[in-house]
């Protein structure tokens, strides 16, 4: 019974592991597809909010220059001189665009102005010619994340800039992978953690009730049985009709009955003979 006994836990403890390995790895899954969720959401809402921002520090510019008080500040400022103009309006976009990696100036299909300083007084570039905003994996040597805008200004004037955003989504994406790290390890430690309860489980719980229920009545049933093959006739059984061994209880109990009377009636005939 040892051995079937062994390999009765051995089946139940890899159960249990099966079970646990099953559950804490769905979890993890499920987890892991939420932080991944998570982080498609977050990267769309800081590109598109890096897009937005950039539409509307256009449109403001826009606005600046219709405006008859800001106009006369930058016709003052400039001292009437459009190339100074065009110098306070770069500067202005540098510094609300927040120094973005592309930024020119184009009017009349000819750059005024550019952080590229050979671009002034040519063509504006064919990758520069296109209009709205929209995000860019590469532009020119630049690759990455980036977000690409243009707007037709007044007078005529046409901004193009592009803005690198890069570090900022892998800065996104690197708090997410700590996320994801951290939910590995806590699976880990959760599997091991399961793992030794299984396994007090079955030592503390299982194991006892299969020695008491399973294994000690079986067991009690086959010493018995070696017994009356040794030729003990005068043994207790139990014959308990609810019991699962109720079958191999009567019958052991109808040997035993069959070798008393086998065992009276050699005792009877030695006693004739005598």
């Amino acid at each position: 019974m040892r051995g079937e006994n062994r390999r009765f836990m051995e089946v139940v403890l890899g159960a249990f592991i099966v079970v646990v390995v099953c559950i804490l790895a769905s979890a993890t899954v499920f987890s892991l597809r939420s932080v991944n969720r998570s982080l498609d959401s977050s990267r769309e809402l800081l590109l598109n909010g890096v897009k937005e921002r950039m539409e509307e520090q256009l449109e403001e510019t826009e606005r600046m220059l219709k405006d008859p008080f800001l106009a006369d500040y930058f016709r003052r400022g400039s001292g009437g001189d459009e190339r100074n103009t065009w110098i306070m309006l770069f500067n202005m976009l540098l510094i609300n665009l927040e120094d973005p990696y592309y930024l020119a100036l184009e009017k009349g299909g000819v750059v005024v102005d550019s952080k590229l300083i050979e671009e002034a007084g040519k063509p504006l570039p064919p990758d520069a010619r296109e209009e709205g905003a929209f995000f860019l994996k590469e532009f020119r040597s630049k690759s990455g994340t980036l977000v690409y805008a243009s707007r037709e200004l007044s007078n005529g004037i046409k901004v193009v800039a592009v803005k690198d955003v890069s570090g900022e989504v892998k800065g996104l994406e690197a708090s997410f992978e700590s996320q994801r790290s951290e939910l590995r390890r806590n699976a880990l430690i959760l599997l091991a953690v399961f793992l030794c309860l299984s396994l007090l489980l079955v030592v503390l719980v299982v194991m006892p009730a299969n020695n008491r229920f399973i294994s000690s009545p079986v067991r009690t049933l086959n010493e018995k049985a070696l017994r009356m093959m040794e030729g003990e006739t005068g043994l207790d059984i139990e014959v308990n009709e609810k019991s699962d061994y109720y079958a191999l209880q009567a019958l052991l109990d109808s040997m035993r009955r069959l070798l008393e009377r086998e065992a009276k009636r050699d005792e009877s005939e030695e006693e004739k003979e005598g």
